[in-house]
């Protein structure tokens, strides 16, 4: 009769940790059940965050593409408006060159008249002087 005692104890001793176990993996099957949950809530935010990484890509790229037409197109015009200065500051030396030749000229015109009136009033002082003398 031990033996039989025993072996019921034993039985019920196999229940109790079988009822334990039966938990256990209803729990398990619950955590099982959250974390596949979680897991494609997380593939479809990675879904997500590819595309809108992709077309913050994109949009990088074409913001990258608009300021190299930028740039060659600022590079262009700058290349213009210094031929454009070139000529303008080549176009003013030459007025400058010519008026600078004028005046010259203009001057020694004035040289010229200056001196010969000039000596025309030192003739007339010198006559004046003479007839002073005399008288």
């Amino acid at each position: 009769m031990d033996q039989l005692t025993e072996l019921t104890k034993d039985v019920y001793q196999l229940k109790a940790d079988m009822t334990q176990i039966n938990s256990l993996v209803e729990r398990l099957d619950v955590t099982i059940t959250k974390l596949s949950e979680v897991s494609s809530s997380i593939s479809e935010l990675l879904a997500v965050q590819s595309l809108r990484l992709e077309s913050q890509e994109k949009i990088t790229e074409r913001i990258f593409n608009t300021l190299e037409k930028q740039k060659i197109e600022t590079e262009s015009d700058n290349k213009e408006l210094k031929n454009q200065i070139k000529e303008v500051e080549k176009e003013i030396y030459s007025e400058l060159d010519k008026k600078y030749e004028k005046i010259l000229s203009e001057l020694k015109v004035m040289k010229e008249t200056s001196f010969k009136e000039h000596t025309e009033a030192n003739k007339r002082l010198a006559k004046l002087e003479k007839w002073i003398w005399v008288v």
